[in-house]
């Protein structure tokens, strides 16, 4: 059961993290051959290979000098800059969508607006901005599986397995894409796939704010949190990217319903079998993306509400006073889960947590640093998670504080109990994230 466990959550790793790439290839192969520039797909098939090859050396590289892939400056460049190229090509795409198909064939500026660029210029352009985009989400796959590899009851037949299927549905998801709008309204799959590239362009943006929001680049402030925290969140980054798997497949399967035969002009009955079988193809890719779009949609939907409902999210436990003291007894922490408390006196209330993790007991205030004092919840066995904006935190960093990490608590433990000074239980700063006062 754990081995077929460690199987889905490779498939869905390389899913979710496919996905994204895989649409943008996509996009960009039915798009240069629609626009009768069929010469620069090798620049993407190049920019593909050489990102898998990088993210492989990049991820490996990060494991081997013990270089943190997660560091909030460095992920905060890679989404401003995946968000401010994916905007660059939703210009571009809109730009190109005005103009009418003679004469987009005629003449393509290439990713970055400017004329007379040429095949070599166009092809450099197209293989910088594929090879971005992947390298981003490639060093990301690449981690995820590094680490569930790493875990004591993983398997290394059964993660290999899931992570094929899942490239697979996600590479399989761009192929139809791409053989199911080969016959569509060249205008209006421009507006709907530029649609999707600006939704993916916001979340990546998004993203960027809220990694250097954790280092004190970019100023918090509770408005400003909330708004990134309910784009940032898993939810939410699941719904995004069902609307951006939703909207092209079922566009296409519903353009794909009004394609006809072009039987004008047509003599033979040879022709007008080719004529009826090239209608029929429009119609089969159109069928198979519009499945194979609602098919993972489903998956990602009931994903994401499995881990909705996996995850531990108790009430508040009045607790006990004594001598100026909060007393929290050990036997109640013994099962590893999250134990929240609350103190109420004439000052005010105020939220606690408190898990055992590895034989240490650690204390914290229920409200993020940075994200509104909305709390945390558990997920799985080692890990909080930020109501606000899903932000994991390992239980074992739970003393370190800063960034979207909860707010240290000091404790102690004295015989049988956790014991917390009520000076430092009722924080002023903690009262000010809590209610706004002290």
């Amino acid at each position: 059961m754990e081995s077929l466990n460690n199987l889905f959550q490779a498939l869905v790793i390389t899913l979710r993290e496919g996905i994204e790439a895989s649409l943008v290839v996509g996009i960009i192969m039915a798009y240069l051959v629609r626009a009768g520039r069929p010469e620069l797909k090798r620049p993407v098939w190049a920019a593909v290979a050489a990102a898998i090859a990088g993210s492989i050396a990049v991820a490996i590289a990060f494991q081997g000098f013990g270089i943190d892939p997660e560091n909030e400056f460095r992920e905060g460049i890679m989404f401003f800059a995946a968000g401010i190229m994916v905007g660059t090509m939703v210009v571009w795409m809109w730009k190109q969508g005005k103009k009418a198909k003679a004469d987009i064939e005629e003449k393509i500026s290439g990713i970055v607006s400017g004329e007379n660029r040429g095949v070599l210029g166009s092809g450099i352009a197209i293989f910088v901005f594929v090879f971005f985009m992947i390298l981003r989400e490639g060093i990301e796959t690449v981690m995820f599986m590094l680490a569930l590899g790493g875990d004591v009851a993983a398997s290394p037949a059964y993660n290999i397995i899931g992570g094929s299927l899942g490239v697979a549905l996600a590479a399989g998801f761009a192929f139809l894409l791409f053989k199911g709008s080969l016959r569509i309204n060249l205008r209006t799959f421009f507006s709907v796939t530029s649609a999707v590239l600006l939704i993916m362009a916001l979340k990546m943006m998004a993203g960027g704010v809220h990694e250097w929001t954790e280092v004190d680049i970019l100023p918090a402030t509770d408005t400003w949190m909330n708004i990134i925290g309910w784009i940032a969140k898993d939810s939410t980054s699941t719904f995004v990217l069902m609307a951006l798997i939703g909207l092209p497949a079922l566009f296409i399967f519903w353009e794909s319903r009004k394609i006809k035969p072009d039987l004008a002009g047509v003599e033979s009955e040879a022709d007008r079998r080719k004529q009826l079988a090239v209608a029929g193809s429009a119609h089969t890719w159109g069928m198979a993306v519009g499945a194979l779009g609602i098919a993972i949609m489903l998956a990602l939907g009931g994903t994401q509400a499995a881990i909705a409902a996996s995850r531990h999210d108790p009430k508040p436990e009045p607790v006990q006073e004594q001598s100026d003291r909060a007393m929290v007894p050990t036997a109640d922490l013994e099962d590893g889960e999250m134990h929240k408390y609350a103190y109420t006196s004439d000052e005010g209330s105020i939220r606690f947590d408190i898990v055992k993790y590895d034989d240490e007991y650690s204390a914290v205030f229920d409200t993020c640093v940075i994200c509104p004092a909305k709390g945390f919840l558990q997920e799985g066995e080692d890990k909080l998670v930020c109501k606000n904006c899903n932000a994991p935190i390992d239980m074992s960093t739970l003393s370190e504080g800063g960034g979207c990490n909860p707010m240290v608590l000091e404790s102690s433990v004295e015989g049988d109990n956790v014991v917390i000074e009520l000076e430092d239980l009722m924080d002023p700063e903690a009262m000010v994230k809590m209610h706004g006062h002290v």
